[in-house]
């Protein structure tokens, strides 16, 4: 699953892709054919087309064609009588489908996730998604519904959280992560039961944390942090 926040990154990154999908519907559109990536589909649908503008003005063939009884001959006679290689429409879309396809298995859903194609393939995007990519980002999207009040407890930590991070960092090292302040912390506190309160460990503080922050020079975090 990824956040909001991650998935408003990945629609800025491709935006050309979404551009790019969104020039390929109105170009099926125009002509009146599914969005899919199935060219055989696309191929089929724009034959047939054209060879009921032929039907329209060949009654001949429309006879032929009515008395045939499988969709496997009406095809057959549809082949015989439409080329389309040298339809500019039919080119455009074979290339772009091409173009599509690779620049969709680029997607990436963050380190968590990988590539997106490995999982939604890339037919079941056209097909299925109608190539809306935010669409089919958003169902990877944490849903929060009746459960916020877990995550807005957990967001109000982070201020004290980065105000301890940014004590320590000043008193031991910049590179001091999270991880190491909780840890760091937990020193200047005592909960020897496990199930009293926890107090303060005045002396770890006295002869540590003073300490540090005197020989550092940073006794004004700590002020700060207590306004």
């Amino acid at each position: 699953m990824i956040t909001q926040l991650e998935k408003d990154t990945i629609l800025t990154q491709y935006a050309g892709f979404i551009q790019q999908t969104i020039d390929f519907k109105a170009l099926v559109a125009t002509n009146g054919l599914p969005v899919t990536s199935h060219l055989p589909t696309l191929e089929t649908a724009f034959k047939s087309q054209i060879f009921q503008k032929l039907l329209a003005v060949d009654k001949g063939l429309k006879m032929r064609f009515e008395l045939l009884k499988t969709d496997e001959a009406r095809v057959k006679l549809i082949d015989a009588h439409v080329d389309i290689d040298g339809y500019e429409d039919v080119a455009t879309m074979r290339n772009v489908l091409l173009v599509l396809e690779q620049q969709y298995n680029r997607i990436s859903l963050g380190v968590m996730h990988g590539r997106l194609f490995n999982l939604v393939p890339f037919d079941v995007f056209t097909d299925h998604y109608k190539m809306d990519l935010e669409a089919l980002v958003s169902g990877f999207v944490f849903d929060w519904t009746g459960k916020e009040d877990v995550l807005e407890y957990v967001q109000g930590l982070a201020p004290a959280l980065e105000q301890l991070r940014t004590v320590f960092r000043a008193v031991h090292s910049t590179s001091v992560t999270l991880a190491d302040t909780l840890r760091t912390v937990a020193m200047y506190f005592t909960d020897e039961s496990n199930t009293g309160p926890i107090e303060v460990k005045e002396s770890a503080v006295m002869t540590n944390l003073v300490r540090l922050l005197d020989q550092h020079d940073a006794r004004h975090l700590v002020a700060a942090t207590t306004k």
